[in-house]
């Protein structure tokens, strides 16, 4: 029975009306889902986010899964762990990335409870888009990992990767190498072109060598016109091969900078992480002291490190 005309509507009714108004006005997705975690509600802003309309998500007996709108399968378990622990009673909040087949890709953060009704358990949750924050985040990251000239890893972010293969080598036995790249013809660049030539030299070196190590790899700007690779999981006999592609394809590189051409070298030291290592200060010192032996035989070459009274004698 309708009320009549100009009345109040019925409480209840008036009630609905306005919990429906509140959660089509607010600014985060807001959903119900029932056990088997499809949807019973999902208000304007979550259906747009989806691309789908609350009547395609909520349709009587044809309710989509909210796990068909993750990104990939780490999310979606992820929702469903969550979704289990919330059934168990305990509150969840956590990250995730959505990725609806109709509808643009974010990050979310969903927050879920449950109701307990005579009709069984539902989950009501409330999704907040954090993309941005992410993609802030994200950047802030890559910028305390990497250098802003070059875009290679920096030197904080070696000395962490080096001290981890130090580590790995000492527990489990593994064998790894670090190549200390040293550029030969860089200072005189600097003094006949200027500083912003030089940084260009080593934006273009970045852009040409670090395509020869393997994906695996950590290749990083120590500083200056100093490089470190440290090759994981390899062999001295492969180690070299790859430090005499780095030494070639530097060496068949010309820097042209107004109008004039440079031929461009480097020195490479070379130096095996075992077992017997004594630390990671002991690894750069020592690859150091090889890219010193390369440029003391005459530069453009790769040397490796032998270490004791072998290696003095090598020097030579």
């Amino acid at each position: 029975m309708k009320s009549p005309k100009g009345s109040p509507p019925p409480e209840k009714d008036f009630h609905l009306s306005l919990l429906r108004a509140y959660i089509d006005s607010a600014n985060d997705g807001i959903f119900v889902v029932c056990d088997e975690m499809k949807f019973h509600v999902a208000n304007h802003l979550l259906a747009e986010w989806l691309g789908e309309t609350e009547k395609s998500l909520t349709a009587h007996k044809q309710r989509l899964p909210i796990t068909r709108f993750f990104g990939n399968a780490e999310s979606k378990k992820l929702f469903k762990d969550k979704f289990q622990a919330v059934l168990d009673g305990k509150p969840a909040r956590f990250e995730c990335r959505l990725k609806p087949k109709c509808g643009e890709p974010r990050w979310v953060e969903i927050s879920m409870n449950k109701v307990d009704i005579e009709a069984g358990d539902l989950v009501i949750g409330v999704v907040r888009d954090i993309t941005e924050r992410r993609e802030i985040l994200a950047e802030a990251h890559h910028h305390a990992r990497h250098d802003d000239l070059t875009g290679l890893f920096n030197r904080r972010e070696f000395e962490r990767r080096l001290n981890e293969l130090f580590e790995s080598a000492r527990i489990r036995n593994l064998r790894h190498t670090l190549l200390y790249v040293d550029l030969d013809q860089f200072k005189i660049v600097n003094d006949t072109c200027g500083h912003m030539a030089g940084d260009e030299l080593l934006r273009q070196i970045a852009a040409r060598t670090h395509k020869q190590v393997r994906k695996k790899d950590t290749f990083a700007r120590l500083g200056g016109d100093e490089f470190g690779v440290l090759l994981e999981n390899c062999q001295m006999e492969q180690a070299l091969e790859i430090a005499e592609k780095l030494r070639q394809s530097i060496a068949g590189f010309r820097f042209k900078c107004n109008d004039r051409l440079f031929d461009i070298s480097a020195s490479i030291g070379a130096c095996e992480i075992t077992q017997a290592t004594e630390s990671p200060a002991t690894i750069l010192s020592n690859a150091d002291t090889a890219c010193y032996v390369a440029k003391d035989k005459g530069r453009n070459r790769v040397q490796l490190f032998y270490g004791g009274r072998d290696y003095m004698l090598n020097r030579g």
